[in-house]
């Protein structure tokens, strides 16, 4: 079962986003992508984006102080998920998450007993310089968040099943755990599909 946890980046953006594209932890960067950024200039790419949506809205305060959201993406050592599966999947996971509005980096690191994503999230929406969402509940419950991957379980990644209006066919699905939000991703299961 992949699991997913995420937290605010308020400072050194630039060395997170470092860390996550390490060319020892991502087979020389090959897994490494962005999302209406280039993962090596995204530190500046996010800037930007922040600084158009300040302009933009014509705010006198000063700008958030969320820079980045960082969200790790682990799978069991038992998922017979390949690099290139899970980097596909944080991939889905992150425009999934974001409604395809918001700058990210996914970089899928090998370099543990197990494959995990580090997807950056931009603070800011290049689509409407809405900030990004999230709210962390004072008792740190957590939303599980079904997302319907069909493919990958059909190519062996762990499977639960699932209450019914997100099962899919046998019941089954992929879950990924995130601290509580209330910026979900689309649930409904025909809507995109892994290429």
């Amino acid at each position: 079962m992949a699991i997913t946890k995420i937290h605010a980046i308020k400072s050194t953006l630039g060395k997170a986003l470092a860390y996550i594209e390490n060319p020892d932890k991502t087979d020389g960067q090959m897994l490494v992508s962005g999302y209406n950024c280039e993962p090596q200039t995204a530190s500046i790419d996010f800037e930007m984006t922040a600084v158009l949506a300040h302009k933009a809205r014509n705010l006198k305060r000063k700008r958030s102080t969320n820079l980045a959201y960082h969200l790790i993406q682990s799978f069991s050592p038992e998922d017979a998920v390949t690099p290139e599966q899970a980097h596909e999947l944080g991939k889905k996971l992150a425009f999934e998450y974001t409604g395809g509005k918001y700058e990210y980096v996914v970089a899928t690191h090998i370099d543990k007993g197990h494959i995990h994503n580090h997807i950056m999230i931009n603070a800011v929406s290049f689509y409407d310089y809405a900030d990004f969402v999230f709210v962390r509940h004072c008792n740190s419950s957590f939303l599980t968040i079904k997302i319907p991957l069909y493919r990958v379980i059909q190519r062996g990644v762990t499977n639960i099943k699932c209450p019914a209006p997100y099962a899919l066919d046998g019941g089954a699905c992929l879950v990924a755990t995130f601290a509580a939000t209330n910026h979900r991703p689309s649930t409904n299961h025909n809507s995109r599909s892994l290429p």
